[in-house]
């Protein structure tokens, strides 16, 4: 079974692959923490389940991001690559060891709770697939998502996405990047009947602290992908 060190440097070089420098960097501080013996090591010793199935360092990462978002750490609201374009790992790493041992109780309380992040880009796939099996089936069609967090992304055929063909600019959800290759089906409009989700730890996209944790999972320098959220956690709330 791999180790919590090892998820934490596994973790490090994922987010570096999949585009977030700040989360990579950040990961690897907590690694060379845990080797230290230091706060972090401290958080994760022990684990009781597997840490890569339970991504333990990305349940550490959205703690600290959440007394960023909140301002629950001021010095770390003001340093966090949302505040700062100009992020240091340098400047942020002794405030974030500092909140980590200050704040204990919170960041383990915050850590019994897996990542969800709803990932809107994949609704991408979602529309095509919908698009492909509209041609080929009767409507109306009936949604049941399992999985599905706050269910952000059962509203799929409401967001707006970048494809040319499918410009849908009045759509008043979040704008998701979209790259086809290939043919691509043709937008029509899709009768649904039903909408309905189950999860685990079900959120509530009207409820603060449950908007907090799903913010709080985007990689702190991924602001598209924060603002697509917040983009479809305003529809989620409209439409219920």
């Amino acid at each position: 079974m791999v180790s919590v060190l090892e998820e934490f440097q596994l973790q490090s070089r994922f987010c570096g692959e999949f585009g977030s420098p700040f989360t990579a960097e950040l990961l690897a501080r907590c690694a060379d923490d845990i080797e230290a013996g230091g706060i972090v090591a401290k958080l994760t010793d022990g684990w009781p389940g597997h840490p890569r199935a339970d991504a333990v360092s990305l349940r550490l990462a959205g703690a600290l991001h959440a007394a960023a978002l909140t301002g629950r750490d001021a010095n770390l609201a003001a340093e966090y690559p949302g505040a700062r374009a100009d992020w240091s790992i340098d400047r942020i790493w002794p405030m974030a060891r500092h909140f980590l041992q200050r704040e204990e109780a919170f960041v383990r309380d915050f850590m019994t709770s897996p990542p969800q992040t709803n990932e809107t880009a994949r609704a991408t796939g979602l529309a095509c697939g919908f698009l492909w099996l509209a041609e080929r089936s009767p409507q109306p069609f009936h949604l049941l998502e399992l999985g599905a967090s706050a269910g952000l992304n059962l509203n799929w055929d409401r967001f707006a996405y970048s494809y040319p063909a499918w410009g849908r600019a009045l759509v008043a959800g979040p704008m998701i990047p979209t790259r086809i290759e290939g043919q691509a089906p043709q937008w029509r409009d899709i009768a649904i009947a039903t909408r309905a989700a189950c999860d685990q730890n079900p959120l509530d996209p009207a409820n603060a602290d449950d908007q907090l944790r799903l913010r709080s999972y985007i990689w702190a320098d991924q602001m598209a992908r924060m603002e697509r959220l917040n983009a479809a956690l305003e529809l989620g709330r409209a439409t219920g």
